[in-house]
């Protein structure tokens, strides 16, 4: 009907979001098809996983630097248990997952008289951050599939991103490492077809010259039957007449081994995943893979845990709780790769009198003692505060004679 006419869509009139933006390698990235990429679903797939597992709790600060865990906390609930379906570990994994994604991780706060009560997870596409141009707060609005659209103050949203965002411009690590992702999914593909094709034989079996065609049909099938399948490895007897060549890798099979390698390596950069953590496992020692978890802890965990603590502050504590309380993930699980390592560099510390056993205790998350407060004295040595007294010299005759 004038002036509308029927045509069909094509992959133009689609928005990114639904295909992906097309990267250098021919293949569309979105956050569903970079996840087809092995080396991003391990990268995502660890950073989430582990952050999730990492209990967090709420914290009261006390006197000298010391603290101790709230569990009366109107958190304390919520972070184990964010609503009867979801356990505090699946939403954190899910939150996380979302930010590495999409560029962010959404969690709506149900509050009941003021008090959070429950967490539940946003689509991370049906968000919408806009920023008041007055008050300079921003603002979420959210699309529901039922009813019209809402808008949640930002003290109702816990926002996780990645380091360095803003808040109406997210940082998207699959956009930033679309080339890279979309190589990585190419050669898979490519690498699939080869194999599923059974275009490229291992080895060329090589017969007389004036051996009859029927004749050498009959050989391949016997040598497959033989040697196929679940025969793969036995022993072959061939006869004097025929030879067995094996089929090395090509230059041109060797560089794209070596291609995959680098796309790995490069998709691992941008998640800040050390490639041995992330399986890569042919140039790992006992003492770089430990050294190398240090490095993901330090490097790509930290900087989520201190996003994810902000996060949480800024909507589950009130102004005034702000000054008495703060969140912190326990990471022990993670630092015990070098356990030995620290508690030795604590005993070199206790032992030299500059840690004393309560300071060593807060690194490690555990309540002050009494008498901890005061550093574990060697022999012969005497405390900083403790000032050597000069004997006085005894007087002699002639003292006396003078004062007489």
């Amino acid at each position: 009907m004038w002036p509308f006419k029927r045509r069909a869509l094509t992959a133009e009139d689609l928005p990114d979001s639904v295909l992906g933006t097309p990267s250098a390698a021919g293949v569309s990235v979105n956050a569903s098809t970079a996840m087809k990429s092995p080396t991003t679903l391990g990268c995502v797939r660890i950073l989430s996983e582990v952050l999730g597992s990492l209990p967090v709790h709420a914290y009261k600060r006390g006197e000298n630097g010391s603290r101790e865990r709230d569990n009366e906390h109107d958190s304390a609930i919520i972070l184990s248990q964010p609503n009867p379906w979801t356990s505090g570990t699946d939403l954190r994994t899910r939150l996380m997952m979302d930010a590495l994604l999409h560029g962010g991780g959404f969690a709506r706060v149900l509050r009941a008289r003021g008090k959070p009560k429950e967490l539940h997870r946003l689509d991370p596409s049906a968000v919408t951050v806009k920023i008041d141009d007055r008050t300079l707060e921003p603002a979420y609005h959210v699309a529901q599939k039922l009813g019209g659209p809402i808008v949640l103050k930002w003290t109702d949203v816990i926002h996780v991103q990645v380091p360095g965002s803003l808040l109406d411009a997210p940082i998207k690590l699959i956009d930033m490492a679309r080339d890279a992702i979309g190589l990585d999914i190419a050669m898979q593909r490519y690498q699939g077809r080869v194999f599923s094709g059974g275009a490229r034989p291992s080895g060329v079996l090589k017969v007389p010259a004036k051996t009859p065609k029927e004749r050498k049909a009959e050989i391949a099938d016997a040598w497959n039957e033989a040697h196929g399948g679940g025969n793969v490895g036995r022993t072959a007897i061939i006869e004097d007449s025929m030879d067995w060549k094996p089929i090395s890798l090509s230059m041109v099979e060797a560089d794209f081994l070596q291609l995959r390698k680098h796309a790995a390596a490069e998709i691992n950069r941008v998640f800040k995943v050390p490639e041995v953590i992330n399986g890569v496992t042919d140039k790992a020692v006992w003492r770089n893979v430990e050294e190398l978890t240090q490095v993901f802890l330090d490097m790509a965990l930290v900087p989520w845990l201190d996003v994810w603590t902000s996060a949480l502050s800024r909507c589950l504590l009130t102004k005034e709780e702000k000054a008495t309380h703060f969140f912190e993930f326990k990471i022990d699980a993670v630092a015990k790769a070098n356990l030995a390592a620290r508690y030795t560099a604590y005993r070199q510390a206790s032992g030299g009198s500059w840690f004393t056993p309560n300071e060593i205790r807060k690194l490690e998350n555990y309540p002050p003692v009494d008498g901890g407060d005061e550093l574990v004295l060697q022999a012969g040595q005497t405390p900083a505060n403790d000032q050597p007294q000069t004997p006085e010299r005894p007087q002699d005759d002639n003292d006396q004679d003078t004062q007489n």
